[in-house]
């Protein structure tokens, strides 16, 4: 998926550390124009499961 371009010059990363609503629109509506609902649900996707790996991490510590 093409997540990286001007507005997300890191991709997904750039919706992930956007912390306000003016950061994250332009990001998503350059994601739009490729073919919004395959780009968006696979950037929401792929947030969930960093939230996923988040939650499982530090059982890899110990």
């Amino acid at each position: 998926m093409p997540f990286k371009n001007i507005e997300a010059p890191n991709g997904i990363l750039n919706l992930e550390f956007a912390y306000n609503t003016a950061k994250t629109t332009p990001i998503i509506n350059s994601w739009a124009g490729i073919s919004s609902t395959d780009v968006i649900t696979a950037a929401k996707n792929n947030t969930y499961w960093d939230f996923v790996f988040l939650f499982f991490m530090p059982a890899f510590y110990f």
